[in-house]
């Protein structure tokens, strides 16, 4: 969160990308798994919540492993408010009412 805000504009990007093929899957996938545990349910209560129980706890885990990576991805994109550890340019707007000025030498 702390890198995604130091360069929303940026951030806001890769966040979207990583996390909508997510919840595109989530969403065909779910109600499939939802239509096998109600067909199984008629014969076996027990497997029926097991089947749901078991994808949610997997997939809980996946995703929060996948958003430790995201976040190290993030951090190493936009520490300490650079691009890739490269200078990006804030607007014209924000150096003005931050008062800030190239550094001369």
């Amino acid at each position: 969160q702390q890198m995604a805000e130091l360069r929303y504009c940026d951030a806001i990007e890769d966040i979207r990308a990583y996390r909508d093929p997510k919840l595109t899957m989530l969403y065909t996938l779910v109600p499939q798994v939802q239509e096998i545990a109600a067909e199984l349910y008629q014969s076996d209560q027990e497997a029926a919540i097991d089947l749901i129980s078991h994808f949610a706890y997997s997939t809980a885990v996946a995703w929060h492993q996948d958003w430790k990576k995201l976040g190290d991805e993030l951090f190493g994109n936009y520490a300490m408010g650079y691009k890739n550890f490269k200078t990006a340019e804030y607007p014209d707007w924000w150096n003005e009412i931050v008062d800030f000025k190239p550094i001369k030498r």
